[in-house]
């Protein structure tokens, strides 16, 4: 405890006993700066001199308890490093796309894995950035999820978490555009196409032999083939993963205007921290911008979703 009260002493010349008032603007010092579990403790140590002492608990007021629960809930991951996985950037999406573009001309045969796999890992790879979904999303996805509308673009009908859990599963309805380069949607359309995957499962295994699973792809499976695909020359721990999809995605919308607000809306997510942290919440029918449209979003067919709704 003498080491905490140090702090508060020495460091930051601070007296006892202390005021709440006092202790609140020692709170909001630290916040953003050191680790809440340092900041919790160093606080419990004030008030702990405070009680043995015989004075007045300034920690103990209601007012600065709110106030520190609201520091621990904003700062609480501020300690910790994304590991394991990076953003995937626009450049790097370019390169895959590329890449696999290039191997799919080169296949063999339409039947063959190479020609498969090329068309399934690019539509994973866009389909993943474009509309911001991790692993756990895009294995999730299968035909039933999905519309292609007469006017064009895509509906996708997303899993979301059920607060109440007495409804059964919710879905939120999300909207992307077809776009002029890098289009997540034709990638789709073809993978469906010479896959003739038409119910089920939307991504699956591929053998050697171009036997198409009957199974869906695991998220496993799919932080591998970006594994694969990686195109950086760097020495790096952080690899790609699925989850570098909708990061990558976060990023190249900052860099084009995007604000936070529509970042976060667009991903699902609640926070400014949670922007890269994905949590699966999705506002619905959100529409898709970007640079590299056509045009202004068409007129969505809704009879669509009442009918997914039926199901």
């Amino acid at each position: 405890m003498r080491q905490l009260l140090t702090h508060y002493r020495e460091r930051w010349h601070g007296e006892l006993p202390v005021s709440a008032l006092t202790l609140k603007e020692y709170i909001l010092s630290m916040a953003g700066h050191v680790d809440v579990r340092l900041i919790r403790a160093r606080v419990n140590a004030i008030g702990k001199w405070h009680r043995d002492n015989s004075f007045v608990d300034p920690s103990a007021d209601s007012s600065l308890r709110e106030m520190l629960r609201g520091v621990v809930k904003v700062h609480r991951h501020d300690h910790l490093p994304f590991q394991g996985t990076r953003a995937l950037t626009f450049k790097e999406l370019v390169k895959i796309c590329r890449d696999l573009e290039s191997r799919r001309t080169n296949a063999p045969h339409a039947r063959s894995c190479e020609f498969l796999s090329a068309h399934r890992d690019l539509a994973i790879c866009l389909m993943g950035y474009w509309a911001g979904l991790t692993g756990s999303k895009l294995e999730e996805l299968t035909v039933a999820n999905i519309n292609f509308p007469s006017t064009g673009g895509l509906d996708l009908a997303i899993s979301i978490a059920n607060p109440r859990g007495d409804h059964g599963q919710l879905y939120s309805i999300h909207y992307l555009e077809k776009m002029t380069e890098l289009c997540p949607v034709e990638a789709l359309r073809n993978w469906l196409r010479v896959s003739k995957v038409s119910q089920g499962p939307i991504f699956r295994a591929i053998n050697r032999w171009g036997q198409i699973s009957q199974s869906r792809l695991s998220q496993s499976g799919i932080n591998s083939l970006l594994q694969r695909a990686d195109p950086s020359t760097s020495q790096s721990d952080a690899k790609l993963s699925s989850r570098s999809l909708p990061r990558g995605f976060a990023d190249w919308a900052n860099a084009n205007g995007w604000g936070d607000l529509d970042i976060r809306d667009y991903l699902g997510v609640t926070s400014d921290r949670s922007v890269y942290s994905l949590h699966p919440l999705r506002s619905k029918a959100f529409a898709f911008r970007t640079v590299l449209l056509r045009g202004p979003r068409p007129q969505v067919d809704n009879s669509w979703m009442l009918e997914f709704k039926k199901r």
